[in-house]
């Protein structure tokens, strides 16, 4: 089915179930990512999520066209105590299940199962909507049946390369910026969820209907030269990476031009991440996520001022000693007929 034109993610449920209000199970928590590369962008999708969750599909809705080997399974980069501590800030007890990439997650302290990282990777689908978007898949219902499922909680985690920032962000610079040595430019985050005025029409109709969620949790890291000067009441916080041996490792998998630690490294020292928020209310679950957001930057260019400075500079001798050749000869001309 092809699907018209949208703006921002949507998160649509299908085949069968059916939502019972203030039922835990029909609303997953959603974990968004987005690490700002050099030279590309990574969306990293977390889903927390209950085994008896009432639907057999899910579908995410992403507006560009997907590239092959674009999606990474972050199942093996997440399934120890070091990542677990790293992502949820909890000192959580990690034991892997054999012959597989899932593991359980514990209580230290008093045995109590967290949740069970399960891999998507063979239960995710990719379909190509259009020229414009592409589709992925999962297939709840048979991940639950086929895998050992020992926890009543689930946690899936996976990347989407390739990610083009005029997704989530739009960029204005200085007007006058190639007459100046630097210049600001600033940056509006404009990220949308399931934000039902920016989706096709009759989508839900067709496929089944958004999916609500608990918690949506968005985390976005860039670089330090960016100043956020203005948040909405989703902002919770700003901070750099505690363990950034880890992290150097986690945000550059998939991300194989790059393999050099020190560079690793460098990227989450010069980068800081923001976080935003939204928790569902007593009445009602988290039906759209929409955040706004302005950074600003200063913007360097030397060798563009140096250039117009010699460009104007020779334009404007040159002129000068025309007007002088010019004087010079109208002056013979009167004085001297």
């Amino acid at each position: 089915m092809e699907t018209d034109k949208f703006y921002g993610m949507l998160c649509l449920v299908g085949n069968a179930g059916a939502l019972q209000a203030n039922n835990d199970a029909s609303y997953p928590e959603l974990h968004l990512n987005l690490w700002e590369h050099v030279d590309q962008v990574f969306l990293d999708v977390g889903l927390r999520i209950k085994n008896t969750f009432p639907f057999h599909y899910i579908y995410f809705y992403f507006p560009w066209r997907s590239q092959d080997g674009s999606i990474v399974d972050l199942t093996p980069t997440i399934n120890s105590a070091v990542a677990v501590a790293a992502i949820f800030n909890e000192s959580w007890q990690v034991t892997q299940l054999p012959h597989s990439s899932a593991a359980i997650v514990r209580d230290p302290t008093t045995g109590r199962v967290q949740f069970q990282i399960v891999g998507p990777d063979k239960f995710l689908s990719i379909d190509y909507e259009s020229n414009l978007s592409h589709r992925l898949t999962l297939d709840f219902r048979e991940l639950v049946r086929t895998e050992h499922i020992e926890a009543e909680d689930i946690y899936i985690r996976f990347r989407v390369k390739g990610v083009p920032k005029e997704f989530y962000a739009v960029g204005l610079m200085q007007g006058d910026k190639g007459l100046v040595s630097s210049w600001t430019k600033n940056e509006f985050l404009d990220f949308r969820l399931n934000v039902r005025r920016g989706a096709p029409p009759g989508l839900e109709s067709k496929v089944g209907r958004f999916l609500s969620f608990s918690k949506v949790h968005l985390f976005l890291m860039r670089h330090r030269s960016y100043e956020l000067v203005f948040q909405d009441s989703a902002f919770k916080s700003c901070r750099s990476l505690e363990d950034e041996d880890f992290w150097a490792n986690y945000s550059h998998v998939g991300h194989e031009s790059s393999q050099n630690e020190s560079i690793k490294k460098a990227y989450v020292a010069d980068s800081l991440g923001y976080q935003w928020t939204k928790r569902r209310s007593v009445e009602s679950p988290v039906d759209e996520f929409g955040i706004l957001a302005r950074f600003k930057r200063i913007e360097l260019s030397v060798l563009t001022f140096l250039v117009f400075v010699v460009v104007f500079g020779a334009a404007g001798n040159a002129t000068w000693d025309l007007v002088t050749w010019l004087g010079s000869k109208l002056a013979n001309l009167l004085f001297h007929p």
